[in-house]
């Protein structure tokens, strides 16, 4: 079966009469899913002087089938001329998406002032070449700035391979890491010119590898779902490769690639605050301030709009203290410690937890929620739920009893200095040496 059919089967759509290169992935909406994503994606995998990856390829239409299921809209270019890829860039830029994202998987040059993404069909012999064949990287950086959305990503998962033979000098992650970053834009990069210059491998998958489960995660924020990422691709290379993003300030709103669904007993899910306005969900909180409110108090507000953890933690925790309307007071703590925890912040995370495992109002007992974020919180080395999965493990709570790994938890948060966990370690020792 050709390329075309096989695609054709899997619900491409071919689009445009010219060359072979453009697919558009449409995506399966639900009533949950937003109205308004979009991503490009550009596979450029058979360079003249290099032999075809047919991994780029695949790899990036396994992303496009990712995006889509996850609501956007997803056109993918193969193998694309330098000016396929400007026209959709612009095409795109102009389409006034709420979510815009952006991957490029191919070759890339840093000249020593600027980093410059080349298409296939780019020539590249001296200066000269890059500036008339590259689409450079600080220009296309600006243009997602000028784009109308709130919500703006760039992925670059650059070939090993320097076309150049400069890469040894000139190493293409050095004029990465020291771009400014437009506001409402996060970059992403999957490193891989931080590996040797000598690698015999092109491109590694590392990076795919760890993007795609990453992204249907339920309710993990795109800041979560990076450093996940990152994590994740330096313990598949050993270190080699680092993976990293960085946003402009303010960052993009916080964004959920796969939203999470409310979870309590029965499915029924928990009613958000009465006041939600318009088309933007968190606009309440920005709307809600008090006359009694400090300037530091409304900048609380703001970082937490904008997705911090940190500042939508310290905002529940006031709400939760909040006894004016104590039910809505209840409701808007709620959704805002699950937003916290959705960022991945350990704290956020084992709180949450506390409460599905407790029924703290108006969470509803959800044991199997409890236990899915202790164990998210204490991998990420939280103390607090390290001591608490030992205590599922002893109790045989959520899980089937098992005293081995419980001392293995409690040894874990005790080694932090976690006084419970050294407490817990003291009483399993005693009943021991009773028996």
């Amino acid at each position: 079966m050709s390329q075309e059919a096989q695609f054709r089967e899997q619900g491409w759509i071919k689009q445009g009469d010219k060359g072979k290169s453009c697919y558009v992935l449409r995506a399966k909406r639900s009533a949950a899913r937003d109205s308004s994503r979009v991503a490009l994606l550009i596979a450029n995998s058979e360079y003249l002087n290099l032999e075809p990856i047919p991994a780029i390829q695949t790899g990036t239409k396994a992303l496009g089938e990712k995006l889509a299921a996850c609501g956007f809209d997803v056109t993918l270019l193969l193998d694309p001329s330098g000016q396929e890829v400007r026209r959709h860039l612009g095409l795109q830029v102009e389409s006034g998406k709420d979510l815009y994202l952006v991957y490029f998987a191919g070759q890339n040059h840093f000249d020593g002032e600027q980093n410059h993404l080349y298409p296939t069909d780019a020539v590249m012999a001296g200066q000269l070449a890059h500036r008339l064949f590259g689409i450079s990287v600080p220009l296309l950086l600006s243009l997602l700035a000028l784009d109308r959305s709130p919500k703006r990503f760039l992925l670059l998962d650059l070939l090993n391979w320097n076309l150049t033979g400069q890469g040894a000098s000139l190493p293409a992650e050095q004029g990465l890491q020291a771009l400014a970053v437009p506001a409402g834009v996060t970059l992403v990069s999957a490193a891989q010119h931080s590996m040797t210059g000598s690698s015999t491998e092109p491109w590694s998958d590392a990076f795919m590898q760890a993007l795609l489960p990453a992204l249907e995660q339920p309710g993990l924020a795109s800041t979560a779902v990076f450093q996940q990422v990152a994590d994740a691709v330096s313990a598949r290379t050993g270190g080699k490769q680092q993976a990293w993003s960085r946003s402009g300030t303010p960052g993009p709103e916080c964004v959920f690639f796969e939203p999470a669904s409310p979870v309590s007993a029965g499915g029924v899910p928990i009613p958000p605050p009465v006041f939600a306005a318009g088309d933007d969900p968190l606009a309440w909180i920005l709307a809600d301030r008090s006359a009694k409110e400090t300037d530091a108090d409304q900048a609380l507000r703001q970082q937490a709009k904008a997705g911090d953890g940190r500042a939508l933690l310290s905002l529940s925790s006031r709400y939760r203290k909040d006894w004016s309307d104590l039910e809505q007071a209840r409701l808007k703590a709620a959704h805002l410690l699950r937003l916290a925890a959705e960022t991945g912040l350990p704290e956020a995370m084992h709180l949450l937890g506390s409460y599905y495992f407790t029924a703290m109002k108006p969470f509803v007992l959800h044991g199997p929620e409890a236990l899915r974020l202790f164990r998210l919180a204490a991998e990420a080395g939280h103390a607090p739920a390290q001591d608490d999965m030992g205590m599922m493990y002893e109790e045989g709570n959520e899980v089937a009893a098992d005293l081995n790994e419980a001392i293995r938890w409690y040894q874990r948060a005790a080694a932090q200095g976690h006084q419970p966990a050294t407490e817990n370690l003291e009483r399993l020792a005693k009943a021991a040496k009773g028996k």
